[in-house]
């Protein structure tokens, strides 16, 4: 039996959600979405200029309707607890089943609001894993290792996972996805450690935790292979305005090498693209096999008045002709949704030539 859900709230951050629908854990019936009045939002295709999915009806926060169990993400755009979140939770209480809460700095009011009415409510609860004390050496893998990362962030990065992850199990792969989203666990992968991100580790114990992780994941799961996307960006600033430093890129690239790299970017980041292969394998001493491009584009002028990055949508013809022109160069190989089962493809037949027993 469906279960309905209703998710609040629908933009960016969480358009994979609503895409892989049918992924979702549980038998959640995805079947409601709820967006502010003034976003201007009024179906899916609204929010990534993709094909629309009338499955999906979008609600304003201020309607009262069946909600059943309801997904509550921290969005992309701007909006208010007190007087968004919290009045749509009120008016719509007697319908409310159970609430999943991804927003971890809101997580304590909305479990207080849960206890009051009697609702159901579960957190983000991420990876957890033990250092051995007496065990700090790195284990060398050997289950084929794919890393995806980005130029900077809104550049679908998680939405690239998910299809690599798809395409290998389509396949009949064994394949694990460490995702970069909090709602990983939803559609049924795992979530990127917070340990990585918290302060409670060193880098150096991270770097050995993250390698030690991976080691369970293969031991445990026995994948044919794994594949790891990493949350913020390889650009700590982006045209002057700050960003998420590359840390993170870091720290994994020294946990352990990858046998395949993707770089995802923004439509306005392909020059920047263009040199990536020999800024990461100085870096971080990987070999890039491919660049994906979004139909997102980066607004200075807007970001600086707001104090915040903002993108605005790019028409997906203009982004393949891009592509085109881009791939002239043949030095990097860019792809976008068009002909992204390519690259998979590519992936596939690169990690066959090498003869792994597992992939053959």
């Amino acid at each position: 039996m469906n279960n309905r859900t209703t998710l609040l709230f629908a933009d960016r951050e969480t358009i994979a959600l609503m895409r892989y629908k049918s992924k979702l854990v549980n038998n959640m019936d995805l079947s409601n979405a709820v967006v502010l009045t003034g976003w201007g939002t009024k179906n899916l295709s609204d929010i990534d200029y993709r094909e629309n999915d009338n499955s999906i009806r979008f609600y304003n926060s201020e309607d009262i309707f069946n909600i059943g169990t309801l997904i509550i993400s921290e969005p992309y755009r701007y909006c208010i607890l007190e007087s968004n979140i919290l009045p749509f939770l009120e008016n719509n209480k007697k319908t409310i089943e159970k609430i999943f809460c991804y927003w971890d700095s809101q997580s304590k009011t909305i479990e207080t609001f849960c206890k009051k009415y009697k609702i159901e409510f579960y957190n983000n609860e991420n990876e957890k894993v033990i250092i051995e004390n007496k065990n700090k050496n790195l284990y060398q893998l050997r289950v084929p290792i794919v890393y995806i990362s980005s130029i900077s962030e809104m550049s679908d990065k998680f939405l690239c996972q998910m299809e690599m992850f798809n395409y290998f199990k389509e396949k009949g792969y064994n394949v694990q996805l460490v995702g970069t989203k909090s709602y990983s666990k939803l559609l049924g992968i795992k979530s990127f450690p917070s340990f990585m991100i918290e302060n409670y580790f060193s880098n150096t114990e991270k770097i050995i935790a993250f390698n030690h992780y991976l080691k369970y994941i293969e031991d445990i799961d026995n994948p044919d292979l794994i594949i790891i996307g990493i949350p913020g960006g390889i650009n700590g600033f982006i045209n002057e305005v700050p960003g998420y430093f590359d840390d993170l890129q870091y720290l994994v690239s020294r946990a352990t090498k990858p046998d395949i790299t993707i770089i995802c970017g923004l439509y306005n980041e392909v020059q920047e693209a263009e040199k990536l292969s020999s800024i990461i394998e100085n870096k971080y001493g990987w070999r890039l096999d491919g660049v994906f491009i979004n139909n997102m584009l980066f607004d200075l002028q807007l970001s600086k008045i707001y104090d915040k990055k903002e993108y605005v949508k790019i028409n997906n013809e203009v982004v393949q002709q891009k592509i085109i022109e881009a791939n002239q160069n043949k030095i990097t190989s860019f792809y976008s949704y068009e002909n992204l089962n390519k690259l998979y493809e590519s992936i596939e037949d690169k990690l066959i030539s090498y003869g792994n027993e597992n992939l053959i």
